[in-house]
């Protein structure tokens, strides 16, 4: 902080910024992975792990086989969505506003809990406090963002669920077979994408 209390950039926040936004995969021309993603992505699952009382990875094998499990989900989820862009699926006003719906639902099952807390700790200010907590979860977590930044990040996270199965809908809509023959076909159609990824990664990786 300067001497009046605001902040100033050092060069070792601007190195870490940068490391975080640098592009780790690229998928098409507009979907990319970068390296913040991942630590966010992983710091997520960790603090879901913790917040439901599960034990978090403490072993570098452990750590490593969830990091893996983390890029192999977001490699395939870009791959995915970068499907639904070139088949042109896009979600309906009703789709949208319900993955808005559910990203506001898990944010108020938060805010109830984190309001609880505020409550046994007799605050004051319930409200302050219980915006106070969940950035200490998400501090915690290391989680690069604000209470809001979070709710849209849920948001993101709703819509990019819903986009993939307006894509699964898109590609199984001509196939006249049984539901477990649609899941078949569908998840042999993104492997044929992921081996794609694999075999050629010059047409992802920047």
């Amino acid at each position: 902080l300067k001497d009046d209390g605001s902040a100033t950039v050092t060069d070792s926040d601007a190195d870490t910024s940068a490391d975080s936004d640098a592009i780790a995969v690229k998928v098409g021309d507009d979907y990319t992975i970068t390296k913040g993603e991942i630590e966010d992505q992983y710091d997520y699952m960790v603090q879901m792990y913790s917040y439901y009382g599960m034990s978090t990875p403490t072993e570098d094998a452990d750590i490593e086989s969830l990091q893996d499990s983390i890029i192999s989900t977001l490699v395939s989820d870009k791959i995915q969505l970068y499907e639904a862009e070139l088949l042109g699926v896009v979600l309906t006003d009703e789709e949208v506003a319900d993955a808005e719906a559910q990203a506001e639902e898990e944010m108020q099952y938060y805010m109830e809990s984190f309001q609880s807390q505020a409550e046994e700790e007799g605050a004051e200010d319930v409200e302050s406090r219980t915006l106070e907590i969940f950035q200490e979860q998400l501090d915690a977590a290391e989680m690069d963002m604000d209470v809001e930044g979070f709710r849209a990040y849920l948001v993101e996270q709703y819509t990019n669920e819903a986009l993939k199965a307006a894509l699964k809908e898109e590609v199984t809509k001509d196939v006249t077979a049984t539901d477990e023959e649609i899941q078949d076909y569908y998840a042999e159609n993104l492997a044929s994408q992921e081996e794609d990824y694999t075999a050629t990664p010059a047409n992802y990786l920047t």
